[in-house]
């Protein structure tokens, strides 16, 4: 299953970003989850010129 970028709608629960799915995650975890792990309409909103390389590896250590 794909990830989603969350959108938040203040109502506690994860919405995905294109609206597909309940499997959302924030920000933060989007953005250091691998391309093939995401929602590929999600990943093009979040970046539409795509992610460089070293914002994935920042994004990683950020979140371990």
């Amino acid at each position: 299953m794909k990830v989603h970028n969350h959108s938040e709608q203040f109502d506690g629960k994860p919405h995905a970003w294109c609206g597909r799915s309940d499997n959302a995650v924030p920000s933060d975890q989007f953005e250091a989850t691998p391309s093939a792990d995401r929602c590929k309409v999600c990943e093009a909103d979040w970046f539409p010129h795509g992610q460089p390389d070293w914002h994935f590896q920042q994004a990683k250590e950020k979140i371990q």
